[in-house]
């Protein structure tokens, strides 16, 4: 009976570590897709509103939610000490401090890219710079989402095979 037990537990742990890697590849997706539309946002504030960049920030921040708010929130957050600091790296540390983005290497240097241009040059630059993060983004997104739909059913088996041939091991 305790036999039966343990190689329950085994299999279903194991199971379930290949089921929060598939939620991990779907949360993925679904961040990357909402940052692209968060930036199209501050665009909107940026080259149709004309907002200043504190301001196009705050009614960013006000509409999105999760990680991605959180990202904003440290933006704002860090632009108390401009100045002593300049916005790029204020953005670059935020993208950087934000791990539940789940930004790949690329996709960080295309945000700090991105923060390079944000507040320095004027409105229909910014939109530009805005507009190519984006369209990386969106394409990052496509990608994850075959990633996703690739990887997802092959980890939860991976994950309930493993935990097979671990009871059958130990058994």
């Amino acid at each position: 009976m305790v036999r039966a037990i343990g190689a329950a537990l085994v299999i279903a742990s194991t199971s379930l570590w290949g089921v929060s890697r598939a939620f991990r590849l779907s949360a993925r997706e679904r961040r990357l897709r909402e940052l692209s539309a968060s930036l199209a946002l501050l665009k909107g504030e940026i080259c149709f509103r004309l907002c200043p960049m504190d301001q196009a920030l705050s009614a960013v921040t006000a509409r999105c939610v999760g990680p991605v708010r959180a990202f904003y929130c440290a933006v704002l957050r860090g632009m108390d000490g401009l100045g002593a600091e300049t916005f790029a790296s204020v953005w670059t540390e935020a993208a950087e401090k934000s791990p539940q983005l789940l930004l790949s290497p690329g996709e960080l240097a295309a945000l700090a890219e991105l923060g390079a241009s944000l507040g320095r040059y004027d409105a229909a630059l910014q939109g530009e710079a805005l507009d190519r993060a984006c369209a990386f983004l969106d394409r990052c997104a496509v990608k994850a989402a075959r990633e996703r739909q690739d990887q997802s059913r092959l980890s939860v088996v991976l994950g309930m095979a493993a935990g097979f041939f671990a009871v059958i091991v130990l058994l």
